[in-house]
């Protein structure tokens, strides 16, 4: 009779469903455990701690490649520090314990990603116990004390070379506008800042609209109300031996690309331009803001034409998944597949 075939039919239709649904689980839960295998493999350095006994392990150990910079080793910094956010945001341990003992170079900026991100670990895991192993590199545990990096553990001394030249404003953070931290970092500048009066006049108003931005757009609405909504770091030092000038700035928002992808030719998917083609227009031309303002923009084109007037400098931007790097020889663009979520700016500068 018919309406037994159409009952088959039916309960035929069904079954391919279900097996339609089942394969597609399958699938993306193969592709979920690839994407931790990752992260898990030998460049995250991030595995529980062994034990004998009990429920599944909740101790993690975080360990540090042995070179965290963004410079010459930029591929296991942002996987470390990738690696770093999953187990904050994915994994939420009871307990970490930071083993430094493999560090044996980091870089200033890498130091200052590396303090925003424990921080704002510490507020997400507010139960989490954070223990640090000491360090027998003494280059590197001098510059974690400059910059401040001890401050946040108990117990590790340290001390400054007598010969290290370097003089640092320790990391300072924020949550709005703060025209005294890019003051403070100005005035720390003026010694080996050899450019004309107007020049330096123009470094203050480039450094207030770093924070500026960060207010307007590089963070979700979502995040109103968490520690780290529209929270900014910086840090910076000068070196008298040398005439070198530096600092960098880091916020854990959006990232430049997403936030000037704005214009309807920048949202045509493949067809749009790449987010380093994206950094490098915004730095390049200037006035590309999100808000559209022919008065925003141009911090970052000010920190620039500091590069292109100085003997030697240049100006690293990470975000996204992109780099950028603006020297005097010209521009330098690389696109990853691993994200690095935020903005870092790095500018550094000799006279």
């Amino acid at each position: 009779m018919g309406w037994v075939s159409k009952t088959k039919e039916r309960q035929l239709r069904i079954s391919r469903i279900r097996k339609w649904r089942t394969l597609r689980r399958r699938k993306k839960l193969k592709k979920r455990l690839r994407h931790k295998a990752k992260y898990e493999s030998k460049f995250s350095k991030i595995r529980p701690e062994s034990r004998r006994s009990g429920p599944p392990a909740t101790n993690f150990q975080l360990s540090f490649p042995p070179t965290l910079d963004f410079d010459i080793n930029f591929d296991e910094t942002i996987m470390f520090f990738a690696a770093f956010r999953r187990l904050i945001f994915k994994i939420k341990p009871h307990s970490i314990r930071i083993n430094h003992s493999a560090l044996v170079k980091i870089s200033p900026a890498a130091a200052l990603v590396l303090i925003a991100e424990i921080v704002r670990g510490s507020k997400i895991l507010p139960r989490c116990k954070w223990r640090g192993t000491d360090i027998k590199n003494q280059e590197v545990r001098e510059l974690l004390g400059e910059v401040g990096y001890w401050d946040y553990f108990k117990g590790i001394n340290w001390r400054k070379t007598p010969g290290n030249s370097r003089q640092y404003i320790q990391h300072r953070t924020g949550n709005h506008t703060i025209g005294t931290v890019a003051k403070e970092l100005v005035q720390h500048y003026m010694p080996e800042l050899k450019v004309a009066e107007e020049s330096k006049k123009a470094l203050y108003p480039a450094i207030i609209e770093c924070m500026d931005n960060v207010m307007k757009h590089a963070y979700p609405l979502a995040d109103k109300g968490k520690y780290h909504f529209n929270r900014w770091w910086l840090l910076g030092f000068r070196d008298p031996q040398t005439h070198e000038v530096f600092f960098c700035f880091f916020d854990q928002g959006y990232g430049i690309p997403k936030t000037i992808r704005v214009r309807v030719k920048d949202k045509l998917g493949p067809l749009s331009q790449s987010d380093s083609e994206l950094i490098v227009k915004a730095v390049v031309e200037g006035h590309y803001s999100s808000t559209k303002d022919p008065t925003r923009g141009r911090g970052l084109p000010t920190l620039k034409r500091f590069i292109d007037a100085a003997k030697a400098g240049e100006l690293m931007i990470v975000s996204h998944k992109s780099r950028c790097i603006f020297s005097k020889a010209g521009t330098t663009e690389y696109n990853y597949e691993t994200r690095f979520d935020g903005t870092l700016i790095i500018w550094r500068l000799q006279n």
